[in-house]
C-alpha cells in the first residue's frame, strides 16, 4: 500500500504524520499480540479522501466486489491505528444518511434508513477488534435499536452475530430486497418483544447463518 506508507502525507483529522513502517504490532512479553490504541475520524477533505483511495485501491485488489465511495451519496469514516511515529490508517467503513429517495424498485419516493455499506482492515491490523470498533461506531451513530446493513457478508453476519444483532424473521418489502437491505436488531429487544406479541408469532424467529432458529434457543 505504497501510497499510504509516504512520510509526506498529513491525517488532516489527526495532525498526525503517517508511519512509514506496516509490520505486526508489537507483541507483548506474554507473547500475544497486543490490540492497537485508535482513533476514528470522518472523511473531510481532499487528504482524506486520498488516504481513502488508498485503503479502497487494497480493499478492490482483495475484493473487486467492493465499489468506490460515491462523493455525495455517501460518507466514510477512517480508523487509525497509534504507532511509535504517528497514526497509521487500519482499515475504514462506508455508510449512508437517513434519506428519502426514489427507488426504481418501488416506483416511487422511499424512505432509506441510516445503512452501513462496507468495512475493510487492513490485513496486519485484522483480529484485533478493529471491525468491531467500526461496527460499534455505526451502532452509536445510528441511534436505533434497529441497525441496517447492505447486502453484508459472512464475515459482517459473524461480527454483528457476536454483538449480539441477528436478522428478525420479517418480511421485507420488495424494495427493499432489491435494494440490498438487511434488517438486524439486538436479542434483548426481541426478549422484550417476545412478552407483547403470542408465542408462535412470526417475529420470534431469527435468522442465524442460512436458517432461522426461534428466540428461546438463543435465550
Amino acid at each position: 500500500m505504497s501510497q499510504l506508507e509516504c512520510e509526506d502525507v498529513k491525517c488532516s483529522t489527526t495532525g498526525a504524520s503517517l508511519d512509514s513502517s506496516t509490520g505486526a504490532v508489537t507483541a507483548s512479553s506474554a507473547g500475544q499480540e497486543q490490540r492497537p490504541q485508535l482513533h476514528i475520524s470522518k472523511v473531510r477533505d481532499y487528504r482524506d479522501r486520498f488516504i481513502l483511495r488508498g485503503l479502497q485501491d487494497e480493499a478492490r485488489a482483495e475484493n473487486p466486489g467492493f465499489l468506490y465511495l460515491m462523493e455525495g451519496k455517501e460518507k466514510a469514516k477512517i480508523v487509525w491505528a497509534k504507532r511509535e511515529r504517528g497514526m497509521v490508517p487500519a482499515g475504514y467503513y462506508i455508510y449512508r444518511e437517513p434519506r428519502r429517495e426514489f427507488s426504481k424498485y418501488a416506483h416511487s419516493m422511499v424512505q432509506f434508513p441510516m445503512l452501513f455499506s462496507q468495512v475493510f482492515v487492513r490485513p496486519e491490523f485484522r483480529r484485533k477488534r478493529v471491525a468491531t470498533r467500526l461496527m460499534h461506531d455505526f451502532i452509536n451513530h445510528s441511534g436505533s435499536d434497529t441497525i441496517w446493513v447492505e447486502s453484508p457478508k459472512n464475515e459482517t453476519k459473524a461480527l454483528l452475530n457476536k454483538l449480539g444483532y441477528y436478522e428478525p424473521h420479517i418480511r421485507y418489502e420488495l424494495w427493499q430486497m432489491m435494494e440490498g437491505l438487511s434488517r438486524w436488531m439486538k436479542i434483548e429487544n426481541f426478549v422484550i418483544r417476545a412478552k407483547l406479541v403470542p408465542p408462535s408469532a412470526e417475529e420470534l424467529r431469527v435468522w442465524c447463518g442460512d436458517t432461522s432458529v426461534v428466540l428461546e434457543d438463543l435465550r
